[in-house]
């Protein structure tokens, strides 16, 4: 499914190579993300904390409220322990449709 360039929800990220630099990039899976996990966008801002980890997309919990953002996979830019990084800018990420939950086909 594709909402536009961020929405892209593909299987390809489950085990990808991610990381900015040679030495930081590594193979990450989807068991190697844990809930309460931090979660920031490209440039180190909080974002929010892992609430669930499901298919081809991680539930960010995130602001007071405890707004659900429904991440995918392919927006994962690192991995380390206790953080998951993102590949976009904040302003993308509160523009983006990820508020909405993925729908599986059916």
């Amino acid at each position: 499914m594709a909402h536009g360039r961020l929405h892209r929800w593909t299987r390809s990220a489950r085990t990808a190579v991610v990381g900015r630099e040679a030495s930081d990039r590594r193979v990450f899976a989807l068991a190697d993300i844990e809930p309460g996990w931090s979660v920031q966008d490209d440039e180190g801002v909080a974002v929010g904390l892992v609430r669930d980890v499901e298919g081809d997309w991680i539930a960010v919990t995130r602001g007071l409220f405890r707004r659900t953002l429904y991440v995918p996979l392919s927006a994962v830019g690192h991995v380390a322990d206790g953080l998951v990084r993102l590949n976009h800018a904040r302003q993308d990420i509160d523009e983006s449709r990820w508020s909405e939950p993925p729908r599986h086909p059916g």
